[in-house]
């Protein structure tokens, strides 16, 4: 099996990257949801040159808070005007871009839908598309969003669609 993630290359580099060097990089996005009949609906992107679908995320802005890239961010990337719910948590990954080394932390929130629309970072999305709860976990390509979204599914069935 081939690692997944780009935590991965910290684990094969392990000693040999020194975090201290590491540009650290601080990112926000959502776990969307909606509820179609009696089940949750999330709503994951697909980037241009990639296969894989991720969560939306972003990164933050000079001044911007946590919340307020987040849905920013969401809004960019999929169209949808969401609605912030609670913090889910953190994940933290490293990569390397231009022989410079990278240490991003990225903090989700669970978001509900006020309206969809069209999004407006085309450029960056190829295709955004609502997924059935339970089949999110086989299409998420990087295990620490699967946590993320483990997360989301505790909150769901504490507290249904109350937040």
């Amino acid at each position: 099996m081939f690692p997944r993630g780009p935590w991965f290359l910290s684990e094969i580099l392990g000693d040999f990257m020194d975090k201290e060097k590491a540009t650290v990089v601080r990112s926000s996005g959502g776990v969307v949801i909606r509820k179609r009949c009696s089940s949750f609906e999330v709503l994951l992107i697909r980037k241009h040159n990639s296969s894989f679908w991720t969560l939306p995320k972003g990164h933050l802005e000079e001044g911007e808070r946590e919340e307020e890239a987040a849905i920013r961010e969401v809004r960019e990337e999929t169209g949808c005007v969401p609605r912030l719910g609670p913090k889910l948590g953190e994940i933290a990954y490293t990569y390397e871009r231009n022989s410079h080394l990278f240490e991003e932390h990225v903090t989700f929130y669970l978001m509900g839908v006020e309206r969809e629309g069209t999004r407006t970072a085309k450029e960056e999305v190829a295709e955004v598309q609502w997924f059935p709860l339970h089949e999110v976990p086989s299409f998420l390509f990087y295990e620490n969003e699967r946590h993320i979204l483990s997360l989301a599914q505790e909150y769901l069935e504490k507290e249904g669609t109350n937040f």
